[in-house]
C-alpha cells in the first residue's frame, strides 16, 4: 500500500506525538509499504530529519494565516503527487487541508482520547468535526477498548479497530539480571491525570524508597527521597529504567474522563522488566497480573498504601521476566494488526 500520514504539530521534540508517529511510519515502511509523512508545523521548528528513516517526510510551516492558506494547497499537491491508497490522520479539529486531502483517498482517523470542550468555541468545533468525520471517514482506529463506546457517536456504523500504543521491542528491551533495590521511576509530562499529587503522597509514605521523577514540569517537592531531572530524551532516561525496580504510570486517569489507557511509558516499563503502578486498566494487559498494581481507591487510603507497599517491597527483592507479555506492546505486532485493518478498507 501507499500510505500518507497527515498530522499537525504545535511543537516538536523527541518526546511526544512525533516520536510515536515516526515509529508508525518507520514500521509500516519496513513492513513493505510506501509511506509519506505530511505535516503542518505551528512555530519556527521543523521536523527533525533522521538518517535512519526509511520513509519520506514533507513538512510545511503554518505559523500565520497566510502560511496556513499556502500550506493547504502545498499539502494537497504533495498528497496527490504521492497517489496514496489510504490517508491516516491522528484526530484533530477538521481543517482545510483535511477537507481537501480527504477527496484523494480513503481516510482513516485515529481516536486517542476525549476531545476537550471547555468553552462554546471548542464545543462547536467538536460537533462540526464529529459530524464531518462521521460522514467522510472510511474507518477509525482507537487505542483502547473503552474508546469504542466513548466515541460511538463519531464511529457510528463505520469499520473500527482497537490497536493499543506500542513500543519498539528492539529499541527498548534491556533485560534485568537482578533486582535494583528500592528505586522507583516516573516518566511523563505532568498533566493533571498523571496524578503527581498522588505520587508525592506515595513518596512521603515510603521514605526509604528513592523516587526518580522525569518530567518537564518541575515539582520542587523538597523531599529527600525524590530526585528531579526535568525533561530528558529517551537515551538519557533509559538508564533510570534499567536501574529502577518499579515504574509509576498515570495515577489519576479519571481526571481525563477515562478508566482505560494504553500509555507508551507503560510499554517502556514492561520492556525493561519493571512492574508498574497505575490507577486504571491497561489495554490488553492480563487482568490480575502480579506485575501490575492497580489503585482502586482514587483517594489513596491507608489500605491502598499498605497494599502498594507490599507490592513494591516484593519486587524490590525479586526480578520480573516480561518476555511472555512482549506481544501486548510490541510495535511490530501491533502495526501488523493496524495494516491488516487498512488492507481490509482498500481491498
Amino acid at each position: 500500500m501507499r500510505i500518507v500520514y497527515l498530522c499537525s504539530f504545535n511543537a516538536i521534540r523527541e518526546a511526544g506525538p512525533y516520536r510515536k508517529i515516526r515509529e508508525h511510519c518507520q514500521t509500516w515502511s519496513k513492513l513493505g509499504h510506501d509511506v509519506r509523512l505530511v505535516a503542518t508545523i505551528s512555530g519556527d521548528k521543523r521536523l527533525p530529519q533522521h538518517k535512519s528513516d526509511c520513509f519520506e517526510t514533507v513538512d510545511f510551516c503554518a505559523n500565520s494565516f497566510i502560511k496556513k492558506v499556502l500550506s493547504t494547497k502545498q499539502i494537497e499537491r504533495s498528497v496527490r503527487e504521492f497517489a496514496p491508497d489510504l490517508l491516516y490522520l491522528r484526530y484533530q479539529t477538521v481543517s482545510p487541508f483535511v477537507l481537501r486531502c480527504s477527496k484523494i483517498a480513503p481516510l482513516v482517523v485515529e481516536l486517542n482520547g476525549l476531545t476537550r470542550q471547555n468553552n462554546v468555541k471548542q464545543k462547536l468545533a467538536y460537533q462540526l468535526s464529529k459530524a464531518w468525520y462521521k460522514r467522510h471517514s472510511a474507518g477509525f482506529v482507537v487505542v483502547t477498548n473503552e474508546m469504542i463506546d466513548l466515541c460511538k457517536d463519531i464511529i457510528a456504523d463505520r469499520p473500527s479497530a482497537v490497536v493499543r500504543n506500542g513500543v519498539s521491542l528492539d529499541a527498548m528491551h534491556l533485560a534485568k539480571t537482578k533486582s535494583s533495590g528500592k528505586s522507583a521511576v516516573f516518566v511523563g509530562n505532568g498533566v493533571p491525570w498523571h496524578g503527581l499529587d498522588r505520587l508525592r503522597m506515595i513518596a512521603e509514605y515510603l521514605p526509604d524508597w528513592r523516587f526518580h521523577l522525569v518530567c518537564p514540569r518541575r515539582q520542587s517537592w523538597d523531599l529527600p527521597n525524590v530526585s528531579e531531572y526535568g525533561f530528558l530524551p529517551k537515551s538519557k532516561y533509559q538508564q533510570l529504567l534499567i536501574d529502577s525496580t518499579i515504574g509509576f504510570g498515570p495515577l489519576a486517569l479519571e481526571r481525563s474522563g477515562l478508566s482505560e489507557a494504553s500509555a507508551l511509558k507503560i510499554g517502556e516499563y514492561l520492556m525493561h522488566g519493571l512492574p508498574f503502578v497505575v490507577n486504571y486498566k491497561e489495554t490488553d494487559m492480563p487482568v490480575d497480573s502480579d506485575f501490575v498494581f492497580q489503585i482502586d481507591d482514587n483517594q489513596l487510603g491507608e489500605l491502598q498504601l499498605k497494599s502498594m507497599k507490599r507490592f513494591m517491597e516484593y519486587w524490590s527483592t525479586h526480578t520480573f521476566d516480561p518476555t511472555p507479555y512482549f506481544h501486548t506492546v510490541d510495535l511490530n505486532v501491533l502495526e501488523k494488526k493496524r495494516l491488516k485493518f487498512f488492507q481490509g478498507l482498500v481491498g
